[in-house]
C-alpha cells in the first residue's frame, strides 16, 4: 500500500498537471512548484550537508553521523531535465544515505532548455570522474568498490551510457549499481501520463539496436583496425542514433540507418589519423634472427588483435560466422589501411557485408554510379598492397587446432623440432610494436632459439582473434609466476602456419580476451573456433 508520502507526491504532480490547463498568468513558478515537494519528505536525523565543487559542478556531500568512507551513493536528482535540484532532494537522499550507512553526493547538473542535451548527462559524467579521483587519491584500497546513482531522467541516461561503454572511462572503473525510482517509466502510480514518454522510447530504442552492437563493432574495427576506437565509434553511433530516433522514419531497415551513422563516424574519425600498421608494411624482413629487435618510431600507429567473442557469439548463424571470419582476418585488416577512408568504407560495405551499391550511395551521400567507380579503384589498389590474398588454403577446423597446439606444445616444452614442423618454409613471424619481422623458416626458427628459454618457462592458453586459432602468451617471471606476455595469432594453412603476428600488450591485452593476467598451476584451454571453417 504507498505511504502517505507517497500519496502526497503524488497529489502534488496531479495538481501540477491541472495546473498546465490554467492561463499562463495563473501558473504557478516553475522552479518553485519543482522545487516543493522537497517538503514533503521528513528531515532525516543525524546527517550532514557539506556543499562542494564537483569539477565545476556544485555538489553537495550528504554525510550520516555513522558512514564508512570506502562506499558512496552517487546521487542525481530527478525533474526529467528541467526541474529539481540538490536542494530538493536533499532528504530523499539523506535518507537513502542513512540506511546504506554510506555518504551521498548529490549534484545540480544543468537543465532544459537553456541548456540541451546531453549537457546533463555530461555533467554527471564530469562528477563521476570526479568521484572517482577523489576516492582514489584518499582510499586506493576503495577502487573495487562501486557507487550506486541514484535519479530518474537523468540518472537512467547516464546509467545507459555506462553499461554500453566498455572502455575509458568505464573499464576497470567502478560502474552503477543501482537506479532508483518513485515510479516506473517516467510516471507516478495513479497518474496516466500517456504513451511514448522517453524511458519507452529508450528501451524501444535498446531492444531494437542492441542486437547490432557486435556487427556494427567489426564494421568499425574494419574502418580503423584498433579494438578500443572500435568501440568508442560504435558508442558515439549509438549515441548520434539516440538523439536522432525520433526522426528516424523507418524508409530504410534500422540496420541501414545504424551502419549509415557508423559509417560517418568512421569517417569522420578517420579523417584526423593516419593508418595502422603491421611490421611487415613497414619495411623488409630483418635478416640478422640474432639481433634484438629494433624500435619503430613513436609515431607509428599499431592495428590491434580483435578477441572473436567480441564480434560473434553462439547464436550467431554459422555461415554468418565464417562470413565474419574471413572480413576480419589480419592481413585483410592491414591491407585496407592502404586504402583512402572513403575507397575502404565502399569496399566493406559491398563486399564484406554484402550491401547493395544503391544503399552505399545513400550511406555516403553520393551516387550509384560514384559507389561503383570507387570500389573498382578499391579493388585495384587492394589487389596491389595485397597480392597474396585469396591465395591461402583453409586449412580444416582440426588441422587448424592441431597446428595451434603444436605451436603452444613448441613453447611450453621448448621444443623447437615441434616449432619446426609447425611452420611452413616460407613461414613469417612479425613482433608487433617494433620495426622488426622475419620471413622463412630457417631465420625464424633461429629467432625462435631466443624466445623460448627452457621447458616451464612460456605457459599458452589457446583463444581465437581475428576468427584465426591464437595463444595467450605467459612467461615465467623471476618469482616463478607465470606472467601475461601478449598474444600470437596465427595464420595457419592447410600446409602449416604461415605467419604469427605477436602482440606484446601484456595483462592489457590477455583481459580483451577474458583471460587472467597471472597463472597458477592449473592448465587452462579454450576452445579456438567453435564452428566453420577457420
Amino acid at each position: 500500500m504507498p505511504s502517505k508520502q507517497m500519496e502526497a507526491v503524488k497529489r502534488h504532480w496531479a495538481a501540477l498537471r491541472q495546473a498546465d490547463q490554467l492561463p499562463a498568468e495563473e501558473q504557478p513558478d516553475a522552479e518553485s512548484a519543482n522545487n516543493a515537494w522537497g517538503g514533503l519528505t521528513a528531515e532525516p536525523r543525524g546527517v550532514d550537508y557539506i556543499e562542494t565543487d564537483a569539477a565545476g559542478v556544485p555538489a553537495m556531500w550528504l554525510v550520516p553521523k555513522e558512514s564508512v568512507a570506502d562506499r558512496v551513493l552517487l546521487c542525481m536528482h530527478g525533474g526529467g531535465f528541467v526541474g529539481g535540484s540538490m536542494y530538493s532532494h536533499r532528504k530523499l537522499f539523506g535518507h537513502l544515505a542513512k540506511a546504506a550507512g554510506a555518504r551521498a553526493l548529490i549534484f545540480d547538473y544543468r537543465l532544459l532548455p537553456e541548456h540541451t542535451h546531453p549537457s546533463q548527462v555530461d555533467d554527471a559524467t564530469a562528477v563521476y570522474e570526479w568521484l572517482l579521483g577523489q576516492r582514489c587519491s584518499t582510499t586506493p584500497a576503495s577502487s573495487t568498490s562501486t557507487p550506486a546513482r541514484q535519479g530518474l531522467r537523468c540518472g537512467w541516461t547516464f546509467s545507459r551510457k555506462c553499461s554500453t561503454r566498455s572502455r575509458w572511462p568505464w573499464a576497470g572503473r567502478p560502474r552503477p549499481t543501482r537506479r532508483l525510482a518513485a515510479w516506473r517509466n517516467g510516471c507516478a502510480p495513479g497518474l496516466d501520463c500517456g504513451r511514448g514518454s522517453m524511458a519507452d522510447a529508450a528501451d524501444e530504442f535498446g531492444r531494437r539496436t542492441e542486437p547490432l552492437r557486435r556487427e556494427l563493432l567489426a564494421h568499425c574495427y574494419r574502418m580503423v583496425g584498433s579494438v578500443d576506437e572500435a568501440e568508442d565509434l560504435v558508442q558515439e553511433t549509438y549515441l548520434r542514433a539516440w538523439r536522432a530516433y525520433d526522426t528516424f522514419e523507418g524508409r530504410s531497415s534500422l540496420r541501414v540507418w545504424l551502419y549509415r551513422i557508423a559509417t560517418n563516424v568512421c569517417l569522420t574519425a578517420l579523417a584526423q589519423r593516419g593508418r595502422r600498421a603491421l611490421p611487415s608494411g613497414l619495411g623488409a624482413p630483418a635478416t640478422d634472427p640474432d639481433a634484438p629487435p629494433s624500435p619503430a618510431g613513436p609515431d607509428v600507429a599499431w592495428l590491434e588483435p580483435m578477441p572473436d567473442s567480441r564480434v560473434t557469439s553462439d547464436s550467431d548463424d554459422p555461415a554468418a560466422i565464417v562470413v565474419s571470419r574471413e572480413s576480419l582476418r589480419l592481413a585483410l585488416i592491414a591491407s585496407l589501411q592502404h586504402l583512402p577512408p572513403r575507397q575502404r568504407a565502399v569496399l566493406i560495405l559491398r563486399e564484406a557485408l554484402g550491401f547493395p551499391a544503391a544503399e552505399v550511395a545513400a550511406m555516403l551521400d553520393t551516387s550509384t554510379a560514384a559507389v561503383k567507380s570507387t570500389l573498382q579503384r578499391a579493388r585495384a589498389q587492394l589487389g596491389e598492397a595485397a597480392p597474396e590474398l585469396g591465395q591461402i588454403s583453409e586449412p580444416t577446423q582440426p588441422q587448424a587446432r592441431a597446428l595451434l597446439d603444436q605451436y603452444m606444445a613448441g613453447f611450453e616444452q621448448a621444443d623447437m623440432d615441434a616449432l619446426e614442423r609447425a611452420l611452413r618454409a616460407d613461414a613469417a613471424i612479425e613482433m608487433v610494436g617494433t620495426g622488426t619481422w622475419f620471413a622463412g623458416r630457417e631465420t625464424c626458427l633461429r629467432f625462435l632459439t631466443h624466445v623460448v628459454g627452457s621447458p616451464g618457462d612460456w605457459r599458452m592458453i589457446a583463444t581465437a582473434a581475428n576468427g584465426q586459432p591464437a595463444a595467450a602468451a605467459y612467461v615465467r617471471d623471476s618469482d616463478g609466476v607465470h606472467r601475461a606476455f601478449g598474444l600470437g595469432v596465427l595464420s595457419v594453412t592447410g600446409e602449416g602456419i604461415a605467419r604469427i603476428h605477436v602482440f606484446g600488450g601484456g595483462s592489457g591485452l590477455v583481459a580483451k580476451f577474458g583471460l587472467p593476467p597471472e597463472l597458477d598451476g592449473q592448465v587452462v584451454r579454450e576452445p579456438v573456433l567453435k564452428r566453420g571453417k577457420v
